[in-house]
């Protein structure tokens, strides 16, 4: 069965704002609700409406980087986001990073938002080669 004109049309428009509203949790997320998490479950969330309605070719010629590389790649940021300043004696979360100007918080929760969206992408891709 084939979607409707009225939903292929509108879709990618819609999935532009999902993420543009991913995006505004996710710098949120530091002083209110919102951050990594929530930030790429939003997108995974884009993800999985463009599969339902484009396919499974679609989403993946959308995504370009292996989800389960991504999701490895984000574990690895935020670990490594922790661990860096104690070898410069510094607090285990420094809220600043003076050299970069953003704080260990940030990086860290986008490595959360890494890990949920590599996450997520491979459940997607999963399901719909079980479909």
């Amino acid at each position: 069965m084939k979607p409707s004109f009225i939903l292929t049309s509108t879709t990618k428009i819609i999935a532009v704002l999902v993420n543009i509203f991913a995006v505004m949790m996710f710098f949120k997320g530091h002083n209110d609700t919102g951050g990594g998490f929530i930030a790429g479950t939003i997108s995974a969330l884009s993800l999985i409406m463009l599969t339902m309605v484009y396919g499974k070719k679609y989403t993946k010629s959308l995504i370009k980087i292996n989800p389960i590389t991504l999701a490895l790649s984000g574990v690895l940021l935020s670990y490594l986001t922790c661990l860096i300043p104690t070898f410069f004696d510094l607090p285990f979360m420094m809220h600043k990073l003076s050299y970069f100007g953003i704080g260990t918080p940030m990086i860290f929760d986008f490595g959360v938002y890494c890990v949920v969206v590599g996450t997520i992408s491979q459940m997607i891709v999963i399901l719909e080669e079980a479909n």
